[in-house]
């Protein structure tokens, strides 16, 4: 015959309420002393929770599925994903859930693997990074599982999305570059079909524009979030006559690719060309020079993500969340005033 919750309580002299609490880690609701108790009878009863049977008396699986829209990058080398995925399993470890890795979804698809979510025994889904073009943020709003957006906005709908302010973050890298001194301003953007990248190049422009700085179509380059292309188009940019005399990457992986660049063609930063990148990646403190950026939390808004999950799931009807998080500024060694 199996150990209950039932017998814990018993032996250790408590609620079911209490024991429940301690092993939910709902600590404010017990002492030490209690704590400790309940423990050694979970111990000497060698009790293990029945989490099929919590689920089932719950409603729920105590897991939560994470989906990557993007195809194109292994996990391993996006740590943008890695950094949300931390924040989320750190989350759903501490509220007792698992979590379910699904695999990217072909373009143009998304909408056929709705039934699949819908049928996997999951309590909520993020989609992490969707293009614009992605149908499933407003399908998923047509059924009963919560789902969250992570990487992308959506104004003016229901849908639950948490982003960086990626406007914002622009025009503070634009501004910390025009305040010193620099006027030719090359921008290596993101991918077009990302809402972020459109967002971080109206950034661009509206600094170029309230300074009265000359917009040069040809002094925006598209690298589509890629460290190569970021190396590619920053090595053209740099070879011009008419160089730029500074660099504003969409992300810390095109700056990074960007200081390849010109190391090659032996320009030195920050004293020849200076270079700033977006999200502060953990390798951008580490590069040659430093990497001066614009930091974005990813693993707060990972854990923020799954957190409104783990609330839907329990409380059933919590609002939407609609939350854009403030980016800040790192400085380090590769801007230079001039």
């Amino acid at each position: 015959m199996s150990i209950t919750i039932k017998d814990v309580a018993r032996e250790a002299g408590v609620s079911l309420g209490t024991v429940s609490n301690v092993l939910n880690g709902r600590n404010a609701q017990y002492n030490e002393e209690t704590y400790q108790r309940v423990m050694q009878v979970v111990r000497e009863l060698d009790y293990h929770p029945n989490r099929h049977a919590r689920s089932l008396a719950r409603r729920t699986a105590q897991v939560i599925g994470v989906s990557f829209a993007e195809q194109e990058r292994s996990l391993s080398g996006n740590p943008y994903v890695a950094d949300i995925l931390d924040g989320m399993m750190q989350s759903a470890s501490e509220n007792g859930y698992n979590l379910t890795l699904f695999t990217c979804l072909p373009s143009g698809e998304e909408s056929r693997y709705l039934t699949q979510f819908l049928d996997r025994s999951i309590d909520g889904l993020c989609l992490i990074a969707p293009t614009l073009l992605n149908p499933l943020p407003k399908d998923l709003l047509l059924t009963h599982l919560p789902a969250i957006v992570v990487g992308a906005d959506y104004p003016e709908t229901a849908i639950s999305w948490i982003d960086v302010n990626n406007e914002e973050g622009a025009r503070v890298a634009m501004e910390y570059l025009v305040e010193h001194g620099h006027t030719r301003i090359a921008h290596l953007a993101g991918e077009r079909a990302q809402r972020s990248a459109l967002l971080r190049y109206s950034g661009y422009c509206s600094i170029l524009a309230k300074y009265n700085l000359t917009n040069d179509p040809s002094f925006v380059r598209w690298c589509d979030y890629d460290k190569e292309k970021g190396y590619h188009y920053a090595k053209h940019l740099l070879q011009r006559s008419d160089r730029p005399t500074a660099l504003f990457a969409a992300d810390d992986l095109i700056a990074l690719g960007a200081l390849d660049a010109a190391r090659e063609l032996g320009l030195r930063v920050p004293e020849e060309v200076s270079v700033i990148g977006f999200d502060d990646i953990p390798k951008a403190q580490d590069a040659h020079p430093p990497l001066t950026t614009i930091r974005q939390p990813m693993r707060e808004i990972g854990m923020r993500a799954a957190e409104w999950l783990i609330k839907q799931a329990t409380l059933k009807r919590v609002e939407p969340l609609q939350l854009l998080v403030k980016p800040s500024l790192v400085e380090r060694g590769s801007v230079a005033r001039i």
